[in-house]
């Protein structure tokens, strides 16, 4: 799905300088969290216990990383692309799993 749609031009989505995202609603995005992401992230973004940080910190340390994720999935893992959304839905996403606890993930084994 990467090569095949291209990338998304990630100045639009997160500030170079701050690491932020930009133009998202956190509190829409709770609501799409809650809906699409809850069930396999768990409601403080720690799961699954394979993941060595929670979503807040990786999106935080790493927001490029975690924009990537969210598009098009994770490799060999069962997160899937989701490119289909709307870049606001995702730009929601973004906001608000930065607000969620930045450590490394306490539930790995």
């Amino acid at each position: 799905l990467f090569v095949s749609k291209g990338q998304v031009y990630v100045d639009t989505m997160i500030d170079r300088a701050s690491k932020a995202p930009k133009g998202g609603n956190a509190e829409k995005g709770r609501t799409y969290y809650a809906t699409l992401c809850i069930g396999c992230h768990g409601a403080d973004g720690t799961l699954p216990q394979e993941m060595p940080e929670s979503l807040g910190q990786i999106s935080t340390r790493n927001p490029w990383e975690a924009l990537h994720k969210v598009a098009n999935g994770q490799a060999a893992e069962p997160m899937p692309a989701l490119r289909a959304l709307d870049k606001q839905i995702t730009a929601d996403v973004m906001a608000y799993i930065v607000t969620m606890p930045k450590v490394n993930n306490p539930r790995k084994k």
